[in-house]
């Protein structure tokens, strides 16, 4: 039998899109033609139907207490002092999707701080609205769910009259552009064309690792607001199969020229209870003996080498100080003979600290 949506016009185009729920496998297409004398003419055609290249839950999945978060920087990498925490809550929420089936829906929930010198920042991780604070608005409910087949589901009432809208099919191939509009209760328009890279991105660094395979899924949004005027939003989310979205590019124009900023992934808890392994700085110091005047190197390992690592002493006794000579630091100074507890804190270049306690024993 021939697959739903296929079929022949009148000028003997034979075209249709193939929906997400036909079975893969061969479909052999019988094309008769008729002259205007009954004399008739026939052709088989094959159809070969395939799953598609990308299993898209695998790239951008939606699992119950799955915890993502975030470093973010400005448009010249600068890292600005905040985090940005995504995750999906644990309690589901069943609800009827176009076609009938009844889906688990989880609430998608993500902290959103300011951030400082950034007037337009959307959202990071799997939500396909930018920030409600950019809107004006008051914060806005999110709800993801897969269907059986595995596509893609978003829900909220503020959003397409409280419809859930499939946002994407099942299975995805390179180069691929998607297309869906949200319309919000506010009255402003969000028109998407998503599409995944045309290959997939060998290796890619986060704070966190560095991944490879990355598949590139880039967005144009054109807005349109309650009085009818247009702007754009533009960004490109990067995903690895099995962990999730580990970076959000966020751009003023369609040409992907001007970066605003960017979200790159600091740890992740898939699941609520697997996490990656996280690479976070560590005090490599341990107990020191010194004479009554002495200079000793802080360090440190593990975390990011983009910059130099920022240290504190605590406490920071009188006639000691931090001393820089790039990209070392040195503590020194001159103490009375006694042992000195020490509070040791290394942070790195994405603001992860550690702390350790270690004895210097000064002798004369």
């Amino acid at each position: 039998s021939v697959p739903s949506n296929i079929g022949i016009g009148s000028v003997g185009i034979l075209s249709g899109m193939v929906v997400s729920a036909t079975t893969p496998g061969d479909y052999v297409i019988t094309v008769t033609a008729t002259d205007g004398i009954g004399n008739t003419g026939s052709v088989n055609y094959t159809l070969r139907v395939i799953q598609g290249t990308y299993y898209m839950p695998d790239y951008c999945p939606v699992v119950a207490k799955d915890e993502y978060v975030y470093a973010v920087t400005d448009g010249l990498d600068a890292v600005v002092p905040v985090r940005v925490r995504s995750y999906m809550a644990g309690l589901s929420n069943p609800i009827v999707v176009s076609g009938g089936e009844t889906v688990l829906f989880y609430e998608h929930v993500i902290d959103n701080p300011a951030i400082p010198g950034v007037a337009v920042n959307l959202r990071a991780s799997t939500r396909f609205v930018p920030r409600s604070s950019l809107r004006a608005q008051t914060a806005i409910l999110y709800y993801r769910g897969v269907d059986s087949a595995g596509n893609i589901w978003e829900y909220s009432l503020d959003a397409n009259g409280g419809v859930p809208y499939q946002i994407f099919s099942a299975w995805a191939n390179p180069g691929q552009t998607t297309n869906f509009t949200i319309n919000f209760t506010d009255g402003y328009t969000y028109a998407y064309s998503v599409k995944i890279n045309d290959s997939l991105i060998t290796a890619m660094d986060t704070p966190l690792a560095t991944f490879n395979n990355v598949m590139k899924i880039t967005y144009l949004v054109d807005v349109t607001d309650p009085l009818g005027e247009a702007s754009t939003l533009n960004y490109n989310e990067y995903c690895v199969k099995s962990v999730g979205i580990i970076a959000t590019e966020y751009y003023e124009e369609k040409t992907f020229t001007t970066l605003i900023n960017k979200e790159i992934l600091l740890s992740t808890l898939l699941g609520g209870g697997v996490t990656l392994s996280e690479n976070n700085p560590y005090v490599v110091n341990v107990d020191q003996t010194v004479g009554t005047s002495f200079s000793f190197l802080l360090n440190a390992a593990g975390g990011s080498t983009l910059s130099r690592y920022v240290w504190g002493v605590d406490p920071l006794y009188s006639g000691t100080q931090l001393r820089i000579q790039s990209p070392e630091t040195y503590y020194e100074g001159s103490l009375a003979p006694t042992t000195y507890n020490l509070n040791l804190t290394v942070t790195d270049h994405y603001l992860r600290s550690a702390t350790k306690t270690i004895v210097m024993t000064v002798q004369r």
